[in-house]
C-alpha cells in the first residue's frame, strides 16, 4: 500500500503496489480498512506495530464498494 490517508476512523487505500503485502493480501485501490486483528480506530504507529509483530497472518476487515470483505 502506498501512503494511506486517514479519514475519521478508517484507512483508505489509494494505490496498492503490485507485489506488495497489500497486493498479496488482496487489497485493491479504494478499499477501506476498518479493522486489523479486530481493532479499529488505529493510528499509523499502532498499525505499524501490528504488522511488525504479526507472524504469518493478520485479519483485516475491509469495505469494498459498500460490501464487507474479510
Amino acid at each position: 500500500m502506498k501512503r494511506p490517508e486517514r479519514f475519521a476512523q478508517h484507512w483508505h487505500t489509494f494505490e496498492v503496489v503490485g507485489g506488495s503485502l497489500a497486493d498479496r493480501a488482496g487489497l485493491r485501490d479504494g478499499d477501506i480498512l476498518d479493522q486489523l486483528e479486530g481493532l479499529g480506530n488505529l493510528d499509523i504507529n499502532a498499525v505499524d506495530r501490528l504488522l511488525v509483530t504479526s507472524r504469518d497472518k493478520i485479519e483485516l476487515i475491509v469495505h469494498r464498494l459498500a460490501k464487507i470483505v474479510k
